[in-house]
């Protein structure tokens, strides 16, 4: 469910969704944002950080650890 929310979203539309990163990482033209529990996962009964990958102003890449 996170993934779809902020799939192809803009940073501005994600802030206001989910509220500012935790913290966040610039490589070359590309950011990377992170939430620190955030997203829960019912099968394993843990919440997991989730990895926002930025790629010309909008999310393209959901990770979770």
């Amino acid at each position: 469910e996170f993934q779809s929310l902020v799939r192809r979203k803009t940073r501005q539309e994600v802030v206001d969704m989910i509220g500012k990163p935790d913290h966040t990482q610039q490589i070359g033209g590309d950011e990377t944002w992170y939430y620190n529990r955030r997203c829960y996962d019912p099968i394993t009964k843990k919440y997991s950080e989730a990895q926002l990958i930025i790629e010309r102003g909008r999310v393209h890449h959901v990770n979770f650890y």
